[in-house]
């Protein structure tokens, strides 16, 4: 392995030329099996192409996120059968919300917050009394 930096500066210029450009093409042809086709090749049946062209009509276009409707924070809102709110202390850029939880619950909880507008900084999650109570940590996604 050694030998192999003398042994590339000892070869001509014209065969160092012809690795790179054997290397380069080797990379272009392995990427473009990589590549993600946006639109149906030529060579496939009409009825093919179409099912092709309906798929990619239904994803959203990777330049433009996902909208997805913002509902406004209230700690009531997790109020359900599966979690009971304990607390709620308020304060400038958020506040703490404490649930008694079932298991179950908890990553609804972790996916319905970003959805209403609100950040988890910090989370306690212990057992108590037969159940789980869940201490968050909130910050207003408006406050940073």
């Amino acid at each position: 392995m050694r030998h192999l930096p003398e042994r590339w500066c000892n070869c001509s210029s014209k065969t160092r030329w012809l690795t790179w450009c054997a290397v380069l093409l080797l990379v272009y042809g392995a990427g473009e099996g990589v590549v993600r086709r946006d639109t149906p090749p030529a060579h496939e049946p009409p009825a093919l192409r179409a099912l092709w062209r309906k798929a990619l009509s239904l994803s959203p276009p990777d330049n433009e996120p996902a909208v997805e409707q913002m509902q406004a924070f209230s700690p009531v809102d997790f109020q359900t059968p599966g979690s009971t709110l304990l607390r709620w202390l308020p304060d400038d850029s958020g506040g703490e919300l404490a649930l008694d939880v079932e298991w179950r619950a908890v990553p609804d909880i972790f996916i319905a917050l970003p959805r209403r507008g609100m950040a988890v900084r910090a989370f306690r999650l212990a057992p108590e009394h037969g159940r789980l109570q869940l201490t968050l940590r909130l910050e207003s996604l408006d406050h940073g």
